[in-house]
């Protein structure tokens, strides 16, 4: 018969009850509702009730929540049909308190949805002073039904991080013993122990919790649901009664006991917030009676935590716009770690909560320097602050002056890396534990807490005094003085051989000819340049000259310092041996590489650092190390004969000189002696002949692109490289030519324009980093200036590279994504672009480096949407560097993410960052280094399928952002970036800019674009460091839902196109492409590759292939091999790819901070999967596990075929050579 599936879960009252010893008395009966709460010392418990019953005349898995009474709610029903349900009686909520025992009751009645009453509930909790809660739940059936077993009352620990740090966590039950570190994070249950036994949890052997039932309990590790605390869920099963029929009138029971660490007795009851009576008082197990005293920060404060427009001056944080402050903050909680603070709520005191300090990074409006803060004599031992910074550069970010009572001063420095860090990814330090977290934009965000030590034995303090030293925008939320000391000492996780995490054999890392992973027939047979140069087509796309009406495309990659690995000067030459006993050796190792090259379906590779290498050793300025030289040149020529072809970078960091050019990026903007020695090792380069070619690289068509300076922008929005002794001079010099220019020499006019008080000279005016952060004529001209500095340079760097000889593509600016920089780039004839998600904030691998641990599609590709931001639409758009560095946990996202849309756009190019070809496997896993990472090969073999092959169809669509002179050059529009709403339509349909200024020559004119836009009122802010630039998303304004119905009018959009921003859902105008950032997920469906991100325990149903329930967070994908859509094909390509990590990997517990990056073997994560794959041939094909060259490893059996569809498991923790993320599914 038809059943229903009806889940019961009722609601709890809110109870708070406090150590202490006072009695109380409480009103026998009232109403209630909430979730019950109990706090003890370290441990947090929750207690609620659940159950679910089969009822008649209902489909089965159709699961309902529970409303409140009267209430009507439309269901889903797991997409089969729409459903209602009712809650039938009223319930009967009720606390009494009995000889100091504090008892709970709950009644209430669920019906169906024609009004008949499925059952009767009661609850009853009873907290009793010992220490023991009782937990009672029972239901009676007032119709027949079938209850399948789920009835599970649930006690829910909450158990702060600090309470485990440095202790062995357990969790045990009868003879199970487990390691809380070992369980997986994924919510699925994990430790199961049989009826009757006792179940301890403990932090620590005196503060054990400990559960008594009947019923079974299962445990489940809840930790990706709540990052701040480690939440663990015991429930009581019913399994005695599992599917069976229970009849009208049967009553069933389960109840357990929880017994508390501490002995408690009740001082108050606090219901939906409301104290009932008793004196309420915070306490804490083995602390210090002394209370925390809460310095007042409400005359001091001058933000809120919310700021509605970035950079002026006014609002909140750190005056970065909507999207990028700490709205939301919940000024309501206290504790934080064991500390109290007081937080102030903004609307009790002007909207002024924090205290933001003055900086070169923020408005001039911000003019805190210093405040002192009084502490009345409050006696303690410790100062606390809680705090963050943004904008944050090395050294001194502040310092702290605590003046005691007896006239003594106790200072100390507040210094960033160590008690104090950027709030953009936020992670532990040594003196700094994050406590607040939230997502924002591209990444998560957090507020630190950090310890100054007074004295041993509290002591007296009249106040404490702060100041900035300007560095970094520096905010204090909060400062406590306490008598408590904190144990900083992070939690670990520490990565070892498991069931879980087991070795990858990497002994054979050069793809196998022929193999299922050999993608040389996607690279035209050479010699690269035989089509004469690459151009611009007439479709603003890459084309060679000899067919400029076919557009071209390059998959590209950067080995990560090819001319160290050739000198084995570096570790990678270790990974690429090419420096051999003679030059036939070196010849030889050297064609070995370029053929792995090709063979893993590069048609580009990207040169870096060539002026390090050819100037390694160099006798004098302009002057090559011969053997450098020859060993480049040979280089390219087998890459030329292989049909591949180079983008080079001129200089990196080195320059031309034999001692080098330190600051070389900044000096070359500002120093024409920088400019001259440029120009001469470039002319000395270019122009050299390669013997193997018989041509300079100058002539020859091999060079597909040139960059001038890698990521110049950088120091230039820095500027602080700018202002440097050496650089200040020239700098001002050139700022003092701009405004007396801007301002024809009338001095008075620019102090006018300025709002100066006293008139102002153009002779002593010294450029300032603070003028980039003001909304005002002065920002203004800043931005300006610094325009001026990017185009002057640029085209300076287009006639020296003309008169050298060079006639071929060039590109520069690749990183800073401002307006005021894509107005520079207008000059480029090709756009480049860097984008990398979670950068580490240090590429050493070092202890203390922190990377965010957040997915790439949770920020609707952030990363990838700032390459599309930059594209003019009528000009090439090359990507020259990405990477979802090691040890990002989602890093399996890129496989799909990057080149499936980097294809729907069309770009030109794309690049990984750096050596995913090695030619064998030496050094442990780090940071971008892709060829010892088998999550980041799979993700090249997926980007060769969707990227190189084009199995993404491009958007036939255009939408288009329209810049003008009038938007761009006022109000300092300049610094502003495209608005997030704008952006994420590149997920839906071919994007970006047009420009009505300055035409470059050479170029197409703007076709006619489908929707067009100007820019939207709000720009967004950028983080920018020596390495990178990340984009922080700011409100945008306008509606992105709105946008959607408009490209539906329009028939941009299908009607049937499930795009809802609202709801994170975002699909492609060629309905192949379906991005959800709230479930984190990204399906592609093309017919040749079909895949899916999923998180653990989801599923998805493509069109000819299905995925069930994997295991582990991965990237799930279907290639065809032989060209045919997935369902014809002979020859099919597996990809399972979850996450990989080296052995002995130690990070803090949320895996932001790095400890000890581990060594060889990797170790990967182990998973179970299921693939339904529909194929006319499936019935004849085999199954093998891969090895990550490709070779055929083990056959494997499929688990069945059905009506022209293969179901296959696979359990990478069963193959017997270890797991891999590739299988391959053939006839032969």
């Amino acid at each position: 018969m038809n059943k229903r599936c009806l889940s019961v879960s009722t609601a709890m009252c809110f109870v708070l009850v406090m150590l202490a010893v006072t009695a109380m008395t409480i009103a026998e009966e009232t109403a209630i509702s909430g979730t019950a709460r109990f706090d003890f010392g370290t441990f947090s418990i929750s207690v609620n009730q659940g159950g679910s019953v089969y009822g008649p005349s209902v489909p089965d898995g159709i699961q309902f929540r529970w409303i409140e009474p009267g209430d009507n709610a439309t269901l889903d029903g797991s997409g089969k049909k729409q459903m209602l349900v009712k809650a039938a009686g009223p319930k009967k909520a009720s606390y009494a308190v009995v000889d100091r025992n504090v008892m709970v009751s709950y009644d209430g009645m669920l019906a169906t949805p024609g009004g008949e009453n499925i059952v009767s509930y009661r609850q009853r909790i009873t907290v009793k002073p010992s220490g023991v809660i009782h937990c009672a739940y029972e239901f009676t059936m007032l119709a027949d039904a079938v209850y399948n077993g789920i009835s599970m009352p649930y006690v829910s620990c909450i158990i702060p991080l600090t309470a485990v740090y440095d202790k062995e966590f357990t969790i045990t039950g009868s003879d199970d013993k487990r390691s809380l570190m070992t369980l997986k994070n994924d919510g699925a249950p994990v430790a199961r122990f049989p009826i009757g036994k006792e179940i301890a949890v403990s932090a620590a052997p005196e503060k054990a919790l400990r559960f008594t039932s009947t019923p079974a309990i299962t445990v489940t590790d809840t930790r990706q649901w709540n990052g701040k605390d480690i939440q663990i869920l015991l429930y009581g099963e019913m399994s005695e009664y599992k599917k069976q029929t229970i009849v009208k009138g049967t009553v069933k029971k389960v109840s357990f006991d929880v017994s508390l660490p501490v002995a408690a007795e009740a001082s108050s009851l606090t219901i939906d917030g409301k104290k009932i009576s008793g004196a309420a008082r915070e306490s804490a197990a083995g602390m210090s009676g002394l209370p925390d005293y809460c310095l007042s920060l409400s005359e001091s404060a001058n933000m809120g935590f919310a700021d509605e427009q970035d950079g002026d001056g006014k609002g909140g944080w750190s005056d970065q716009g909507a999207e990028n402050d700490f709205s939301g903050f919940d000024t309501a909680r206290t504790n934080y770690l064991g500390i109290r603070f007081s937080i102030i709520d903004p609307a009790k005191n002007s909207g002024r909560s924090v205290i933001t300090f003055k900086s070169g990074k923020i408005s001039p409006v911000i003019t805190t320097e210093r405040v002192k803060l009084s502490a009345d004599g409050a006696k303690g031992s410790y100062l606390y602050l809680l705090h963050t910074a943004s904008r944050t550069s090395k050294g001194t970010a502040g310092s702290i002056s605590i003046q005691m009572k007896d006239g003594r001063e106790i200072s100390y420095p507040v210094e960033a890396g160590r008690d104090v860090a950027d709030w953009w990814g936020a992670g532990h330090l040594s003196n700094a534990l994050v406590v607040v977290r939230k997502p924002s934009g591209q990444t998560t965000v957090g507020v630190y807490l950090s310890c100054f030590p007074i004295a041993e034995t509290p002591d007296e303090i009249e106040s404490v005094t702060l100041a900035t030293t300007g560095k970094s925008i520096w905010i204090v939320v909060g400062a406590t003085i306490s008598s408590k000391k904190i144990d900083f000492t992070p939690l670990k996780m520490k990565i070892t051989e498991s069931e879980r995490w087991k070795p990858v054999d990497m002994s054979n890392v050069v793809v196998v000819p022929g193999s299922a992973l050999d993608f040389s027939d996607l690279v035209e047979t050479g010699p690269a340049g035989k089509h004469g140069r690459v151009i611009v087509g007439p479709h603003g796309k890459l084309a060679f000259a000899d067919s400029p009406e076919k557009p071209v495309h390059f998959f590209s990659m950067m080995p990560g310092v090819p001319v160290y690995a050739f000198l084995g000067i570096m570790k990678s030459g270790q990974e690429n041996p090419v420096k051999g006993a003679d030059m036939q050796e070196e010849h030889r190792n050297i064609e070995a590489y370029v053929s792995a090259v090709r063979r893993q379906g590069y048609n580009m590779v990207r040169l870096q650092n060539v002026d390090v290498f050819v100037m390694a050793d160099a006798p004098e300025d302009y002057t090559f190390n011969e053997k450098n030289l020859e060993r480049l040149d040979y280089m390219i020529y087998c890459l030329k004969r292989e049909g591949i072809y180079i983008s080079d970078d001129l200089v990196f960091h080195r320059g031309w000189l034999k001692k080098g050019s330190k600051g070389l990026a900044a000096r070359l903007i500002v120093d024409q002696a920088e400019r001259d020695a440029f120009e001469k090792g470039c002319r000395a380069f270019l122009l050299h002949r390669n013997p193997y070619t018989g041509m300079t690289l100058a002539e020859d068509p091999v060079l597909a692109t040139l960059t001038f300076a890698n990521e110049q922008d950088i120091p230039i929005e820095q500027v602080e490289p700018l202002l440097k002794s050496d650089t200040r001079p020239l700098t001002d010099a050139k700022w003092r030519e701009f405004l007396k220019r801007r301002y024809a020499g009338d001095a008075q006019k620019m102090s006018g324009a300025w709002n100066l008080k006293e008139n102002a000279d153009f002779e002593h005016q010294m450029f300032q980093s603070a003028y980039m952060n003001e909304r005002t004529e002065r920002g203004n001209d800043a931005a300006v200036f610094l325009y001026e500095l990017e185009r002057n340079m640029l085209l300076w760097f287009q006639e020296t590279i003309r008169k050298i000889g060079y006639t071929g593509l060039t590109h520069q600016y690749d990183v800073v994504a401002y307006f005021r920089n894509d107005l520079a780039r207008n000059l480029n004839p090709v756009i480049s672009m860097h984008g990398y998600h979670n950068h580490p904030t240090a590429l050493d691998q070092k202890p203390g480096a922190r990377m965010v641990q957040n997915g790439a599609i949770q920020t609707a590709a952030n990363y990838w949407r700032k390459n599309v931001n930059a594209r003019y639409l009528n000009r090439p758009v090359m990507n020259t560097e990405y990477n979802f560095a090691c040890w990002g946990k989602y890093r399996h996202e890129e496989g799909l993410l990057f080149p499936a849309y980097s294809s729907f756009q069309q770009f030109s190019a794309i690049t990984v960052h750096c050596d995913p070809v090695i030619m064998r496997m030496a050094l442990p896993l780090a940071n971008m280094h892709a060829g010892r990472d088998p999550i980041q090969r799979a993700g090249q073999v997926l980007a060769a399928l969707l990227y190189a092959r084009g199995d993404v169809s491009p958007s036939p669509h255009t939408a288009a952002v329209t810049f003008t002179d009038a938007y761009l050059f006022s109000n300092a529009n300049l610094t502003k970036y495209m608005s997030g709403d704008q952006s994420k339509l590149s997920l839906l349909c071919g994007f970006g800019l047009q420009y009505d200024g300055e035409k470059i020559a050479g170029l197409p004119e703007y076709r006619r674009a489908d929707l067009a836009m100007q820019p939207l009122a709000t720009g967004a802010g950028l983080e920018i460091t020596a390495a990178f630039a990340n984009v922080k998303e700011t409100a945008a304004g306008g509606s992105m839902t709105a946008l959607v119905a408009g490209m539906k009018e329009r028939g941009i959009l299908t009607a049937d196109n499930i795009s809802a921003p609202e709801r994170g859902i975002f699909q492609s105008d060629t309905r192949e492409l379906t991005m959800n950032t709230k479930e984190e997920s990204l399906s592609v469906i093309t017919p040749r590759t079909e895949g899916a991100a999923v998180k653990a325990g989801r599923s998805a149903v493509l069109e000819n292939v299905s995925i069930s329930a994997t295991t582990a967070a991965a990237v799930c994908a279907v290639s065809s091999l032989d060209g045919k859509p997935v369902s014809e094909s002979r020859r099919l390509l597996i990809v399972y790819s979850t996450d990989a990590l080296n052995s002995g990997f130690e990070a803090s517990d949320d895996r932001v901070t790095l400890y000890n990056n581990g060594t060889l073997p990797v170790l990967m994560e182990t998973g179970t999967v299921t693939f339904t794959i529909k194929n006319r041939e499936c019935a004849s094909m085999k199954l093998w596990a891969l090895g990550i060259d490709g070779s055929r490893k083990e056959q494997l059996q499929a688990a069945g075929v059905s009506n022209g569809a293969v179901t296959i498991t696979i359990d990478t923790a069963a193959l017997k050579d270890g797991p891999t993320p590739y299988f391959e599914l053939a006839l032969q």
